[in-house]
């Protein structure tokens, strides 16, 4: 899929989950800043065990969680780390 077609699709769902987190007192600009975290690893980091970790398993991935967590409320990360077409597009920019 082209770069940009799946940019454009990667923004229009974190403009979908900064509608949803709101039902949930969320402001729309932490889930913005949260997506944004979570692509930004995605994209910048080398990982040992890259598979395990887009399979959402391993120490690296408990890793990035337990550091979101202290960043971000805890039910937003779960939530966004649950949406799996968000973690299937982030990683294709990679």
């Amino acid at each position: 899929m082209d770069y940009y077609l799946t940019l454009d699709h990667w923004s229009s769902i974190v403009r979908q989950l900064k509608d949803d987190e709101r039902e949930y007192d969320i402001l729309a600009q932490d889930t913005s800043d949260l997506a944004k975290d979570i692509l930004l690893v995605i994209r910048s980091t080398r990982f040992k065990q890259g598979v395990l970790f887009k399979q959402k398993r391993g120490e690296e991935y408990e890793k990035f969680v337990e550091k979101l967590n202290d960043t971000y409320d805890h039910g937003a990360v779960k939530r966004i780390l649950s949406n799996d077409e968000f973690w299937e597009v982030s990683f294709s920019l990679r």
